[in-house]
């Protein structure tokens, strides 16, 4: 019997990267023409890697922080340096939206590290 269990917010955190990033992904092929070929191919790399983040979080895995963070750092970036040419984009750049930007992935950051004795 295993007796090692996934912290539940860790395994909520994995459930959630895991279903959110998983509807995205089956949608991205409706957004192809929304951006360039550059962007749609890092978008299908980064969903890849934050899917799989997300499974591994819900097994318990290290690993899946260890694929998150570079994984959103990566995103941040591109998304605030080469920002996508749609329409109302500029409300992304609100003081409230970078800051949620940033408050959210150093929530899941703390999780983690709180929880990191009792990940495998």
């Amino acid at each position: 019997m295993n007796t090692h269990t996934t912290p539940k917010l860790v395994s909520i955190i994995g459930w959630f990267l895991a279903v959110g990033i998983g509807i995205k992904l089956a949608i991205t092929p409706f957004t192809w023409p929304e951006f360039e070929l550059w962007r749609n191919i890092i978008l299908i790399i980064m969903k890849c890697a934050g899917l799989a983040s997300g499974i591994l979080l819900i097994q318990g895995k290290k690993i899946g922080a260890f694929i998150y963070w570079p994984t959103v750092i990566i995103q941040t970036i591109i998304f605030y340096l080469f920002p996508p040419p749609l329409e109302g984009i500029d409300r992304y750049f609100s003081p409230w939206a970078i800051t949620l930007a940033i408050l959210i992935p150093s929530i899941f950051t703390v999780i983690f590290i709180r929880a990191w004795s009792r990940l495998k």
